[in-house]
C-alpha cells in the first residue's frame, strides 16, 4: 500500500499548469528559467510526479503531458478531505476505519488500483488500472431502511454528469451495476454503521471502468478520473445533507424499467415480473404481468436479478 509522500509545492503545480497549455513540446531549458530552478532540479521533479499517474515524457526537443489522469488530493478543490493511495487492499476498508475515527461527511477515500475490492453478494473486484474506484463517507440524514436509494441517486448523479459534460450514455441496473451500450462497466456499493433506528454513517463505494465505455464513433479518449470523481463527490455530499428522493428520474435511468425481469430472492423462489419503477426507498417494484398486482424488493433480498429470458448474470467485479 502507497500513499502520497510528498505535498506539491509551487513548481510541481507550475510545472503541470505550464505542460497542459503547451500545444507542443515544452523545452526543459525554456521551462526551467521560467521557474529559476536548474535542469537536473527539473528533471528530479519531473521523475517524482510521474510516480503518480501523470506520464511526462521527455526527449531532446524537451517534455510533453502524454497522460494526465490523476487523482491525488491536491487535483480537488478540499484535498484535505481526499485520500488517496496508488494501490490498496479496498477503499471501502479504508474509509470504513476513517469514518469510525470521526472522518466528515464528503471524505473520500480514491485509489488507482486495489486488490480486494468488493461488490455486492461478497463478489470482489481487483480494479484494474485506469478505473475508478473510490468510497465516500456521508452521514446522510437518511433512515437504514432507505439505503438502497443511496446508490440510485449515485447512478442517476453519475449518468447526468457523463450525459451533460461528455454526451456519454450510461444507465443503472437495480439493484448497483452501471450499464453501458449494454455491457456491464461498473457499479455501486452501500454499507452502513449503527442499527435499523439510528445509523452513524454510509459508505457509497463506485468501481467505474471509463475506458469500457468507448462507444464506436466517440472519441477513444475517457472523461478524466478526477473530473467524474470530484463532480460524483460534490453531488452525493450535498445530496446526504439534504436527500431529495426521486424515483421517476431513478427509473429513466434504469436499463430494466418497463421490462420483464426475474429474479432469485433470498429463499431460494425465482419471481418473475415487469420492472414497473422504484418506491422512494430505493426498493424495486415488481408487477405481476398477470394482474398487475405490486409487490416490492429490497436489494438484501434479491440474490440474483437479470431480464427474463437472458442468462443469469453472475456477479462480476464492480464495486469498491
Amino acid at each position: 500500500m502507497v500513499n502520497v509522500t510528498f505535498t506539491p509545492d509551487q513548481w510541481d503545480l507550475e510545472i503541470l499548469a505550464a505542460l497542459r497549455a503547451a500545444t507542443t513540446v515544452l523545452s526543459g531549458q525554456v521551462l526551467a528559467d521560467r521557474l529559476g530552478i536548474s535542469r537536473v532540479a527539473l528533471w528530479k521533479r519531473i521523475q517524482r510526479l510521474n510516480r503518480f499517474t501523470y506520464r511526462i515524457q521527455g526527449g531532446h526537443g524537451g517534455y510533453r503531458l502524454v497522460a494526465d489522469d490523476a487523482v491525488l488530493p491536491w487535483e480537488f478543490r478540499d484535498g484535505q478531505a481526499v485520500v488517496y493511495r496508488s494501490e490498496t487492499s479496498s477503499t471501502m476498508d479504508e474509509a470504513w476505519t476513517l469514518a469510525e475515527r470521526g472522518a466528515a461527511s464528503g471524505t473520500m477515500v480514491i485509489a488507482d488500483r486495489q486488490s480486494a475490492g468488493r461488490g455486492r453478494q461478497g463478489g470482489a473486484w481487483l480494479g484494474p488500472g485506469g478505473s475508478l474506484c473510490l468510497t465516500l463517507v456521508l452521514r446522510a440524514k437518511l433512515p437504514a431502511n432507505h439505503a438502497a436509494s443511496l446508490a440510485l441517486e449515485g447512478a442517476c448523479a453519475l449518468a447526468e454528469w457523463l450525459e451533460a459534460s461528455h454526451g456519454r450514455s450510461l444507465e443503472c441496473h437495480w439493484p448497483n451495476a452501471l450499464m453501458a451500450a449494454g455491457r456491464k462497466v461498473g457499479g455501486l456499493l452501500v454499507e452502513l454503521a449503527g442499527t435499523p433506528e439510528a445509523p452513524r454513517f454510509y459508505l457509497l463505494g463506485l468501481g467505474l471502468d471509463l475506458r469500457a465505455m468507448d462507444l464506436p464513433g466517440r472519441p477513444a479518449q475517457p472523461p478524466l478520473r478526477r473530473e467524474l470523481a470530484a463532480a460524483f463527490r460534490e453531488h452525493m455530499a450535498a445530496w446526504a445533507e439534504a436527500p431529495r428522493l426521486r424515483p421517476a428520474d431513478w427509473g429513466r435511468r434504469c436499463a430494466q424499467l418497463s421490462r420483464p425481469v426475474t429474479l432469485e430472492d433470498w429463499q431460494g423462489r425465482t419471481v418473475t415480473g415487469i420492472a414497473r419503477g422504484f418506491a422512494a426507498h430505493g426498493g424495486l417494484i415488481l408487477a405481476d404481468p398477470a394482474n398487475g398486482a405490486e409487490t416490492r424488493f429490497q436489494p438484501e433480498e434479491v440474490l440474483n436479478i437479470r431480464l427474463t429470458g437472458a442468462p443469469p448474470c453472475t456477479e462480476t467485479p464492480h464495486a469498491s
